[in-house]
């Protein structure tokens, strides 16, 4: 349909409006014409009635003569009849000389009895009025006197004014159709001089901003349209800028969202078109193309799991009830993985509080996720074993003392230890102890009744949770050794290790629970404690916790704190057992510790030395036995030490040597107490020599560069080092006390002699000294003197003595009695 040019549109309103108008007002003012025409008419009618009221006499004589001039009024008054009609209703005189007598019903078809009966009776004038106002009655009451005295009769007016509104209604309408006229006349010079000044300037305005050309004023024709024409240009152009800019925003947009690491779509709620950027095609592994143009391409890729409780976050946050969408919820792309997203969804339009259009935006976050359940499984799990750890352990025991508390059953708490396991580490390897472990841990989850949870607390440390064994204590208490000894048979199984068989063996504490102390950290501490008791037994076997055992673990742990204060306050005392030559010449010493305490007296070194060992503090101690026995070196060297002596050894722990300061630490200590490297022996263990060999070689060959000699405790108890020790840069062999107390007159194991036979003559072929520990008996000494041991140690010639007496015997030179 083509469009309406201003220039008819314009002058068809304007013609429309003023021809309502004119009608409006011709239609007004032939009512106002009519009533006018009515009320005049009205008040001649009245005004008539009432002068002649009263003048009338109604002699047979005067008849005619009255008759004849009502009928003379009928022409000079607008009346159509004037009568006077008696109180019966008969026409007494008539204007038209054509009804005296009759009845005024038959003759006027206005007559209205009912208004005449009022008038009649009451004495007042009474209108009767045709409903267009035209046709009118009126009765006006009358005396009339005569020669019997006087009667009432109604004077009858009657008019009808259709002739003369006929001749009004004529003339006015001629007057409309002159206006009318007049108004189209108005229309058409308003047509021409729109045309002239407003049409063709706006049709030049729009061909030029159709063109994007810029005009001159004078086309714009003059005035505002001139204005209105610059404006548009002004506007035109800046328009014109604003597109660009928006083509090319529009551009970046489109450019940003394809190449956004996040899945974005633009939802239109009003079209239910959805527009999805290319990374969320990608992330849902397919191609942009394949995607559906409504927001099932977001809703049908939602977990089955998380897909009510997504959509039902939605729909509230669409109805306005939540004032986000930030529900983390699964996807599933077209290949089935499993995609997990945060979504920021925002309302970018609305009408109201209707939403029109929002943008979503879905971080890919199942990196994060993976980590996140990473950090939660390493937080609750081993990594070597997969095992529960010791958290996760205690977090299931306190849940299972509740259970048990309100059930009133009976549960237990298994601490395994693996017997030497540090042997298997330095032996093989980490990476070897790492596999064990794994298969220990696998014999640990093999299908027992009663077990709830299997755990790695650390190291070789494990633990086993048992639930539901019963409500009587005894049963309990035979159940759990059952499970105990069976587990134990299960451990000990040979693994296979590079050709080599390996076995096993455990040590198992147990804790009951419930008990007095109804807590994870107790129970716990309880099956610790008792594994530390079988430890001490003798290893490989299974303990119950009892009250005496706290009792002593608590003295272990007083022992423990009280270590440093005895250590600074010198209540530790160095002591020297020495060693002799078959000559019974004093060659050597070895540095010992000896401690004794006001409250528990002397305290053994088995049971000190373990525990610095446990705590750290062994590295700390160390330090303080080997400065202090530089500085009796030094002493005895001042004092004019005899050329026999020639070695005063110190005991080097593992963790201490391992530390990366060991070397320059010796190194100081030596030179600080200014004694002679070369009579200082560092004793170390086999299994330090298997540990890191290559480290191990560096430290001993730094130190032997410097003058201090090395010598290997209690050699043949550990894992072999007959691999390494012709690289090792050692000085001395010692044959364990174990193997020497082998040695009896009645018959020596035959296992042993060899095994001594062998320590010896390997001395022997690699050049290096050979020392016999625990040498208590003649017959020891002369078995090892015959195959070619000639230095001793041990109770046969001294036991380990304070620092006053040893010097006296170094420097007397007998042998004490």
């Amino acid at each position: 349909m083509r469009r309406l040019s201003l220039s008819i549109l314009i002058p068809i309103i304007f013609l429309v409006i003023a021809s309502i108008a004119q009608g409006l007002l011709f239609w007004q003012s032939i009512d106002s014409h009519q009533q006018n025409l009515i009320i005049q008419t009205q008040q001649r009618v009245e005004h008539f009635s009432k002068r002649m009221n009263g003048s009338f006499r109604l002699e047979q004589s005067l008849q005619q003569q009255n008759e004849k001039f009502l009928h003379l009024l009928t022409y000079l008054q607008p009346f159509h009849s004037i009568m006077i009609v008696g109180s019966n209703m008969h026409i007494l005189i008539d204007s038209n000389h054509q009804y005296q007598g009759d009845l005024i019903s038959h003759v006027s078809e206005h007559f209205n009895s009912k208004i005449f009966q009022q008038a009649l009776s009451s004495g007042h004038s009474q209108w009767a009025v045709s409903d267009d106002g035209l046709i009118g009655s009126f009765y006006e009451p009358m005396i009339i006197h005569h020669t019997a005295g006087f009667s009432k009769r109604i004077l009858l007016v009657e008019y009808d004014l259709g002739y003369e509104w006929s001749k009004l209604f004529n003339r006015l309408l001629s007057q409309a159709f002159w206006q009318w006229g007049l108004i189209v006349l108005g229309t058409l010079v308003l047509n021409m001089l729109m045309r002239r000044w407003l049409v063709k300037p706006l049709q030049q305005i729009s061909l030029n901003d159709v063109n994007f050309q810029r005009a001159q004023t004078e086309s714009f024709g003059r005035g505002e349209v001139a204005q209105v024409g610059h404006f548009l240009n002004d506007l035109r152009s800046s328009l014109s800028s604003s597109l660009s800019q928006t083509k090319a925003a529009e551009q970046r947009w489109q450019f940003a969202l394809d190449n956004d690491v996040n899945g974005i779509w633009e939802w239109n709620l009003v079209t239910d078109e959805v527009h999805y950027n290319q990374q969320w095609a990608l992330m849902l592994g397919l191609q942009k193309a394949q995607l559906v143009a409504d927001i099932r391409g977001w809703q049908n890729y939602i977990h089955s799991d998380d897909k009510d409780e997504t959509l039902k976050q939605f729909r509230l946050y669409l109805q306005g009830v939540r004032d986000t969408f930030v529900h983390v919820h699964r996807l599933v792309n077209s290949h089935g993985e499993i995609i997990w997203v945060s979504p920021r969804v925002m309302v970018v339009e609305k009408d109201g509080d209707k939403p029109l259009r929002m943008v979503g935006l879905f971080k890919d976050i199942s990196e994060l996720h993976r980590a996140q359940e990473k950090l939660v499984y390493q937080s609750n799990y081993d990594s070597t074993t997969e095992l529960a750890n010791r958290s996760r352990l205690l977090e299931e025991l306190e849940k299972a003392i509740t259970s048990h508390v309100e059930y009133q059953e009976f549960g237990g708490l298994f601490y395994i230890d693996i017997d030497n396991f540090k042997n298997i580490n330095d032996l093989f390897g980490h990476h070897i102890g790492d596999f064990i472990l794994k298969k220990v841990a696998a014999r640990l989850q093999i299908q027992r009744s009663h077990v709830h949870t299997v755990a790695r607390i650390s190291g070789d440390e494990f633990a086993i949770l048992l639930t539901h064994l019963g409500q009587v204590r005894q049963n309990a208490v035979r159940k759990l050794l059952s499970i105990a000894h069976q587990l134990s048979s299960d451990v000990r199984e040979t693994i296979e290790i590079q050709n080599s068989e390996v076995n096993l063996n455990v040590t198992i504490g147990i804790a009951l629970f419930p008990n007095q102390k109804n807590t994870a950290y107790e129970v716990f501490r309880q099956a610790d404690i008792a594994l530390y008791h079988g430890k001490e037994s003798g290893r490989s076997k299974v303990h119950f916790f009892i009250e005496e055992m706290a009792s002593k673990a608590h003295q272990r742990h007083e022992i423990q704190m009280l270590m440093p204060k005895a250590m600074h306050n010198d209540d530790m005392v160095i002591y020297f057992q020495p060693r002799f030559n078959d000559n019974y010449q004093m060659t050597g010493a070895e540095t010992l510790l000896r401690w004794f305490d006001e409250r528990y007296g002397w305290i053994s070194p088995g049971m000190f030395i373990p525990m610095a060992e446990e705590s750290g503090f062994i590295v700390e101690l160390g330090e303080w036995v080997m400065r202090g026995a530089c500085r009796k070196l030094k002493q005895w060297q001042d004092q004019g030490i005899p050329p026999q002596f020639t070695t005063l050894s110190v005991n080097v722990s593992p963790k201490q040597f391992h530390r990366s300061g060991f070397v320059q630490e010796v190194i100081d200590i030596i030179k600080e107490q200014g004694c002679d490297p070369a009579l200082l022996e560092l004793e170390i263990t086999e299994g330090v020599l298997v540990t890191n060999v290559d480290e191990t070689i560096t430290k001993l060959s730094k130190l032997r560069e410097f003058g201090v000699r090395f010598s290997i405790d209690d050699f043949g108890t550990g894992y072999s080092s007959l691999a390494y020790l012709n690289r090792l840069p050692i000085n001395c062999l010692k044959i364990d006390k174990s193997f020497v107390d082998e040695v009896v007159a009645n018959g020596t194991r035959a296992g042993s002699s060899a095994i001594i036979a062998t320590i010896i003559a390997m001395s022997e072929n690699l050049g290096i000294e050979v020392v016999a520990e625990g040498v208590e008996t003649d017959f020891q000494m002369q078995f090892l003197k015959y195959r070619g041991c000639h230095t001793y140690q041990g109770f046969l010639f001294s036991e380990a003595l304070e620092p006053d007496i040893f010097e006296k015997l170094l420097f007397n030179g007998k042998k004490p009695l």
